[in-house]
């Protein structure tokens, strides 16, 4: 998930830690038990193993001594932004009781913390109605604010609020494909001689074939390319458990005609381990963040399946200053002005929309469900679109 880095190959000679090598084992019995696996059962156990899972292991991930950083990491004016949304959506809804907010991927709640925070400063009556949930199944901490924590949200029905989530959806295991002139492949990961490795087959799952079809693009003969079946089932819970409301998905990604340019020719996945890039997926296992963009026009079509309909697509550049953070950075100046960092605290919360970096690498989809005209008009206006998904 790191940013701003350069184009460059770094190359990382170091030993495996006992962690990689054992889950590398683990993944190598199951394929020599089964056969070659899908890259997304690779990328679920390399990521989420109960025991040895990159984001499960309970070692630190975020910050300068871990492997990347995340907007809530840098600053908390990301989650005091967010905040300003929330009484929006409220008035939309007609202040409903409880107003919920569900939040995808919370990790340690910190935005959760910021949110509630604000919320309880500037909106007494908001916070005193508003249902908290962070769905996180590698939470770590318990915040001190009235949260409830969720595994998964199967089995919540009729919510009215606001689904939140930041760098959800690029964490989620992706099908690699590959076309060929027969026709589209997929890349398995399979065992040669001790070592992970990659063979081509026929499809697994019964969707991809006409997945670029829907998507109105076509894939170059030996182009890679990514396809997050995953997000299609968290899009189709999300869709059965909000009633009224809306959906915020902020992430790094693309249209789909962007997305899958014939430019892409080896798709965007990424590997990152100590704030670098390593080109090969197999190793560090469970030891290095795996990562893809993600595909908006997806979401949106998914979306459109289960009732939410787009009320923006933007970037996190332009969602921001809308919502109102220059009011957010004066608040924190005044605030940290007594601080003898208050300068580096500042700069650091600016970097959230600096054009050319996180402002317009991040994009916001904005979806809505059981929204009157009048409600819509209002969000649309305050919420503005620079982007067409196509």
């Amino acid at each position: 998930m790191t940013l701003f880095l350069s184009g460059g190959k770094f190359q990382l000679v170091q030993s495996k830690s006992s962690q990689s090598v054992s889950l590398e084992k683990r993944i190598i019995e199951r394929i020599r038990s089964n056969g070659p696996i899908t890259f997304a059962q690779y990328m679920e156990a390399a990521l989420y193993d109960p025991e040895y899972g990159y984001y499960t292991s309970g070692k630190h991930r975020i910050g300068f001594d871990g492997d990347y950083f995340t907007s809530p990491s840098l600053s908390p004016a990301f989650g005091r932004t967010i905040a300003k949304l929330l009484p929006l959506a409220d008035d939309s809804l007609k202040n409903p009781h409880p107003f919920h907010v569900l939040e995808l991927g919370a990790g340690k709640g910190t935005t959760a913390e910021r949110i509630l925070e604000e919320l309880k400063r500037g909106q007494p009556d908001l916070f005193n109605r508003a249902k908290y949930v962070c769905v996180e199944r590698n939470r770590d901490t318990t915040p001190q604010w009235p949260i409830e924590w969720v595994d998964d949200v199967t089995g919540m029905k009729s919510l009215s609020g606001v689904v939140f989530s930041n760098e959800f959806f690029d964490a989620l295991p992706v099908h690699r494909v590959v076309m060929r002139p027969g026709g589209l492949k997929e890349i398995m990961v399979t065992e040669r001689d001790g070592k992970l490795g990659e063979i081509e087959a026929d499809l697994t799952d019964p969707s991809l074939p006409g997945y670029f079809h829907e998507e109105g693009v076509v894939i170059a003969d030996g182009q890679q390319a990514e396809v997050c079946l995953a997000a299609r089932d968290w899009i189709n819970k999300i869709g059965a458990t909000l009633e009224h409301g809306l959906v915020v998905t902020i992430d790094y990604g693309y249209p789909a005609k962007e997305l899958y340019a014939p430019y892409r020719r080896h798709g965007t996945l990424l590997a990152y381990h100590k704030h670098k890039i390593v080109e090969d997926a197999y190793q560090n296992i469970g030891e290095q963040d795996l990562t893809t963009h993600v595909d908006f026009t997806a979401l949106a079509r998914w979306g459109k399946d289960v009732g939410l309909e787009i009320l923006a697509f933007t970037d996190q550049l332009r969602f921001f200053l809308n919502l109102g953070i220059h009011e957010v950075f004066a608040q924190m100046e005044t605030e940290a002005a007594s601080y003898s960092n208050y300068q580096t605290e500042v700069q650091a919360a600016k970097a959230l929309i600096m054009p050319g970096g996180m402002g317009e690498t991040f994009k916001v989809l904005v979806q809505y469900k059981g929204l009157d005209e009048a409600a819509i008009k209002k969000l649309r206006k305050k919420i503005s679109s620079k982007y067409v998904l196509g």
